[in-house]
């Protein structure tokens, strides 16, 4: 292998052989990724998913849906998806958890009924987290960027719990979606974590963990991750 790389080793090194060494370890990477998320997905006991309220279920709660006030929305006009993920690392502190919620197929929305669609869709459920944040009565932040179909959840431990974010998620699938437009249907997936090591270890867990219920279809909580390992590819920055 040495003996190859040397007697190659200026066609390596060129413009050409780093770029297309480097397509090769983003091949790698990717596969990697790939097995690892696949081998997870398949030892994950199916009691650790939890989704949302189905249609038969009693669901006991009415929320009033209004316009959220300046303070709730702080935090949801961030400009880029990189500034809000600098401004969830500097806020997640310990003894808080972090809930990432994910609207399910939300590219698809936008080629079946219109960006703007899509853009009232992200408003009304930042009025729906809003509605819960105030009936639960939640010490919460939330966090959001322009024009992104995530949503972000920090408080501390006691407040939120796998109850608090199954109440989000069936809020949202309850909501009558096609007052806004006929048949349309709209729901979210969520990941959460609770603070361990580090705000950018929290944040890697809870965007694992949504990317396993995402695996099974959405609509629901995926399994919180205790330890990252072998999770480290994990990219924030691609949602």
């Amino acid at each position: 292998m040495m003996t190859c790389i040397s007697e190659n080793k200026e066609w390596i090194f060129s413009g050409i052989g780093l770029t297309v060494l480097s397509g090769l370890i983003a091949v790698v990477r990717l596969i990697v990724k790939r097995l690892v998320h696949n081998y997870q997905l398949r030892n994950t006991p199916p009691y650790r998913f939890k989704y949302a309220y189905s249609e038969d279920d009693y669901w006991p709660w009415h929320f009033f849906i209004e316009e959220p006030d300046q303070k709730f929305l702080s935090n949801c006009s961030i400009k880029t998806h990189s500034l809000l993920l600098k401004k969830l690392k500097k806020t997640i502190k310990s003894y808080e958890s972090l809930v990432w919620l994910d609207i399910d197929k939300f590219t698809q929305i936008n080629k079946n009924f219109g960006r703007e669609c899509g853009d009232v869709i992200i408003h009304t459920i930042l009025m729906i987290i809003a509605a819960v944040v105030n009936e639960l009565n939640l010490d919460v932040k939330v966090f959001h960027a322009n024009k992104r179909d995530e949503f972000y959840i920090i408080g501390a431990n006691d407040s939120i719990d796998i109850f608090t974010v199954e109440v989000f998620i069936s809020a949202i699938s309850q909501y009558d979606w096609s007052s806004l437009v006929p048949d349309l249907f709209v729901t979210c997936s969520a990941g959460l974590a609770s603070y361990k090591n580090s705000s950018t270890d929290t944040l890697k867990r809870a965007r694992v963990s949504l990317n396993l219920i995402k695996a099974k279809g959405g609509n629901g909580i995926g399994p919180e991750i205790f330890a990252l390992h072998p999770y480290k590819l994990v990219n924030l920055d691609i949602s």
